[in-house]
């Protein structure tokens, strides 16, 4: 029972850390090594009480087995070990969620593309250049050099294309010479 009281302080003292923001970028190891100190606390527990409900009325192994029967203290130690065995469960379910979050958020941060030269939501640029205040004088000339180039219909599967393209007044039906046709059921990007 001494091994798995440790082991649980251990445990507190590794899961404290990420708690106070302290070593945030370990955050996954952390918590994973927390998880391994309560499976620790919670097999050297479950052997220490096994041990003591086998031989708790046995001469050989205690000097004094009249003193020694099972009452409430050996009830809240199966119950400590038992909240120790759900800890740890609950320890490997946030150690997974927490791996998979780091994860999915360096894919964010590695999936992310430049600004499109337009505004981002339309295939075309846009019509009235940036005033020179506002813009540097890199983007303007780009912009201007590319400003009367026709640009090719792109797919909906680009990364620059909007999810709204399909519906969009500047769908590929304008880019490629054809009259829009106005309808009631014409809807337009924003």
């Amino acid at each position: 029972m001494t091994f798995s009281m440790v082991f649980s302080l251990l445990a507190l003292i590794t899961i404290s850390l990420p708690i106070m923001h302290y070593l945030l970028r370990y955050n996954v190891v952390l918590i994973g090594l927390t998880f391994l100190l309560e499976i620790f606390s919670t097999i050297s527990g479950f052997l220490g009480c096994l041990v003591f409900g086998i031989k708790h009325d046995v001469r050989s192994w205690l000097m004094n087995p009249r003193f020694n029967h099972l009452d409430w203290s050996y009830y809240i130690a199966l119950l400590s070990i038992l909240l120790n065995f759900l800890a740890a469960i609950l320890f490997a379910f946030e150690c997974r969620r927490a791996r998979s979050r780091r994860q999915r958020f360096t894919n964010l941060i590695y999936n992310m593309h430049p600004r499109s030269p337009g505004n981002g939501f339309e295939t075309v640029p846009l019509k009235n250049l940036p005033s020179p205040g506002t813009s540097s004088p890199l983007s303007a000339q780009h912009y201007q050099q590319n400003r009367f180039n026709k640009q090719s219909p792109r797919s909906p599967d680009s990364i620059h294309s909007s999810p709204y393209a399909s519906i969009s007044r500047f769908s590929q039906g304008q880019q490629q010479g054809y009259p829009i046709k106005s309808s009631p059921r014409h809807f337009t990007a924003v």
